[in-house]
Parts: C-alpha cells; sequence; structure tokens
C-alpha cells in the first residue's frame, strides 16, 4: 500500500484558531513501560521477569508467539538483519497500545521517500529466538493528495494473551498492563532492512481500572473502523483510506463520434450497432476521510474536527468516444462543530449527537469500551457490529508545528 497523506497541509490559519479558541488539550505523557507496573505487592513485583509483563511469567518467545498481524506472515529463526539509519519516521512515539479482547490492534505508519519500495515488515521481540516477516498491509484505492511529496506504509499490530499455542491466559498469573519491547524494521523487496524502530506494546485491559475511568477531557484521534458480521470483519476504513464510490459505469459513442449517456436516445446498455457503440468505463471515484478528532468536555460538551473529500465521477461531462473520464470534487472541512454527548465515568454507553454536523460520515455513539489510551465505539445490530478504535492524541502541538508528528 502507498499512502500519501500531510494531514497538516489540510489545516488553515484559521482552522488552527478554532483549535486554540474552543479546545483545551490534556497531554498526556507516553507511559514509560519500564515504570508501567501498578502499585501492589512484593510478590507481585517479584513476579515481573524483566520482559515488561508484570505479573506475568512469559518468556520472550512466548511474548512473541501473542504478537497477531492483519496477513498471513514468515517465522524466521534468529535475530533481524543489521539495520542502517535510514532517516524513516514512525507516528508512534513510544507505545503502541492495545485492548484485550478487540481485533486489529493498531494501525501504524511510516514515513518515507517514494523511492524506498517498502514490501514489508521484521518485526522481533527483544530476546525472542525467532522474528516474524509482515507483509506491508496493501489496500487498493489509496488516497494521495497532490501536493505531496512523501509516501507513507503501514502494517496492522495487535498483542493477545488469550488464544496462542492452544493456551490462555488463565494459565499465568497475568496482571495487565502486559508490555513487550519490539523492534521494527521496513524492509525492501529484496528483504533488505531499510531502517529500525525500537519501541513497546503494551495490551490494556478495559476491566482492569487503571484509574482510567473517564474519556472526558482528552483528545481522541480516530484510527480506524471495521466491521464485523457473523465474526468476519468485512470491511476497513481508515484515516487516507479511500471507498470507492464507482466502480464500473457505461456510455455511448455515436458515428459521428458524440459521447451519449442512457438518459439520450438510441443509447442503451451493450448496444453495439453501425451508428451506436456501447463503452464500458470504470471510475476512479472515492470518499475519503483523511482525519477525525473527537474532544469531549465536562457539562455534556463535544467538539470533532474531520475532513471528507469526496470525488465523483461526472457521467454528462465523461467523453466516452475518447474514453475520458470527467470528476467533480468536493471538500467538506468539519472543523470545530460543536456537538453534545452524555457520558458519565464509568458507563459503557455514550450517546453523540453533532446538530450542526456537515458532510458525510458524522459520528455517533454506542456501547464504548476504553483504557487509559484507546476508545473504542461500537454501533450496529447484533450480527452486523462497527467497531471505531480511537486512540489518544497529543497533536495540539500542531498549532505551533504544522507538520503531523513523526517520530524516530
Amino acid at each position: 500500500m502507498k499512502i500519501s497523506h500531510n494531514i497538516c497541509k489540510l489545516l488553515s490559519v484559521a482552522i488552527l484558531g478554532c483549535l486554540i479558541l474552543f479546545v483545551s488539550c490534556q497531554t498526556e505523557t507516553d507511559v514509560d513501560p519500564n515504570d508501567n507496573e501498578t502499585e501492589g505487592s512484593e510478590e507481585e513485583e517479584n513476579n515481573n521477569n524483566g520482559n515488561g509483563n508484570p505479573g506475568g511469567e512469559f518468556t520472550s518467545d512466548e511474548l512473541s508467539s501473542f504478537l497477531i498481524f492483519s496477513d498471513s506472515t514468515t517465522k524466521i529463526d534468529g535475530q533481524p538483519p543489521a539495520s542502517p539509519d535510514g532517516q524513516l519516521k514512525i507516528n508512534i512515539k513510544d507505545t503502541i497500545y492495545v485492548v484485550k479482547g478487540y481485533p486489529w490492534g493498531n494501525r501504524i505508519h511510516f514515513l518515507h521517500d517514494p523511492s524506498q519500495d517498502i514490501t514489508g515488515f521484521y518485526i522481533y521481540v527483544e530476546g525472542a529466538s525467532y522474528y516474524h516477516d509482515v507483509p506491508e498491509t496493501v489496500v487498493e484505492d489509496q488516497y494521495i493528495p497532490t501536493d505531496d511529496e512523501d509516501t507513507t506504509s503501514v502494517v496492522v499490530l495487535d498483542f493477545d494473551l488469550s488464544k496462542q499455542n492452544g493456551r490462555t491466559y488463565e494459565d499465568k498469573n497475568v496482571v495487565y498492563p502486559v508490555t513487550a519491547e519490539i523492534k521494527i524494521q521496513p524492509h525492501d523487496k529484496d528483504g533488505a532492512s531499510l531502517d529500525e524502530f525500537t519501541k513497546w506494546i503494551t495490551i490494556e485491559d478495559p476491566e482492569s481500572g487503571e484509574n482510567c475511568n473517564s474519556i472526558v477531557e482528552k483528545t481522541w484521534e480516530w484510527n480506524f473502523t471495521i466491521r464485523v458480521n457473523n465474526g468476519d470483519v468485512v470491511n476497513v476504513w481508515a484515516p487516507g483510506l479511500a471507498i470507492p464510490i464507482n466502480t464500473k459505469g457505461g456510455g455511448c459513442c455515436n458515428g459521428d463520434g458524440k459521447s451519449l449517456t442512457t438518459a439520450d436516445i438510441g443509447c442503451e446498455v451493450d448496444i453495439n450497432e453501425p451508428n451506436m457503440t456501447w463503452i464500458e468505463v470504470y471510475p476512479n471515484d472515492f470518499y475519503v476521510r483523511p482525519f477525525e478528532i473527537l474532544h469531549f468536555y465536562d457539562g455534556g460538551k463535544a467538539l470533532a474536527f474531520q475532513k471528507e473529500i469526496i470525488k465523483n465521477w461526472d457521467l454528462f461531462n465523461t467523453d466516452f468516444c475518447g474514453q475520458a473520464l470527467a470528476y467533480t470534487f468536493t471538500v467538506n472541512d468539519n472543523f470545530a462543530r460543536e456537538g453534545e454527548h452524555d457520558f458519565i465515568p464509568g458507563a459503557s454507553h455514550m450517546k453523540l449527537n453533532f446538530p450542526g454536523w456537515k458532510g458525510g460520515w458524522k459520528p455517533t455513539g454506542g456501547d464504548i469500551v476504553y483504557t487509559c489510551n484507546t476508545l473504542i465505539i461500537i454501533f450496529g445490530v447484533e450480527g452486523d457490529a462497527f467497531l471505531s478504535v480511537y486512540k489518544q492524541w497529543d497533536g495540539f502541538s500542531l498549532i505551533e508545528d504544522t507538520q503531523v508528528i513523526w517520530h524516530d
């Protein structure tokens, strides 16, 4: 997959002003996994075996077996190859957070030069006897702004203790959060590592408390949405992923070289007469959300920030004789849209309402699951649920630095 997106090129000075006026951000620094233990008994402290998993007794190989990827992977014995300092960037500062019991974990983005052809990632748990070769997450129809010079690649990473090697987590005395140190190496089609990132991956249990009984006075950035139908993931939406609108269409070209549509007399689907030929076309139109941000206040107020871009196939201005498709663009800037929420600390359901919303996709409430670092909103009907995953965002430094926050 090759997505190019620079969110902040979409932000104008006026919008930044709105952010300053309307939003107060409670920025929480990343938790140092070495300080990730909760206060407890000496026995609990002694159960930490140095792998950064308080309360567990997992080896590095066991921790590696708990990693889950959205694509099939290759297990390779040994340690990953030496890696150069390739000057790539990652959108995670220190810790990759995932939620116990919920699929798909976290989408992780890497910024690189277009000349660097990333085809996969080596992912290694520190101290393990093997590592994983994970293909780049490939999705068709990516939104690529015309003024972007860089490219980003994506890997989806999850961490689950409950379904690996036939063993369930109850077999160990697990105290959440559980953390492992990992190395991530983007590599090219020849398998050559392009750079290396050392990060922590932490699985949090929403039922453990962790003094995070509220989503209020925090800012949440949309990470992805999945649709789960009868247990299967059937759709994925994420920032920069374009949703196709039309995949096939058609019109006619007559003997005079004039383009016609089915609204014109004589033009019919699949017609093939001497003076009229049916021309089938495959439009490349889409709907895309480059980003979505939610902020909840005490007192039931909410703010949403979102941009959506719609590229529509223009049937009536398409030249079917020359097979030159025409398009129209609609851009909806939904900045500082005020709304209402009914969240109370400890709640498992929340209503969201944005009366003045413009545009297509509008964030709404539903059942909610949350930890200190992740918010999941679940809506739909039984057997056909949508899970929207948000991660806590520290991006209000964008007010001073109008670039996406990337890290080494």
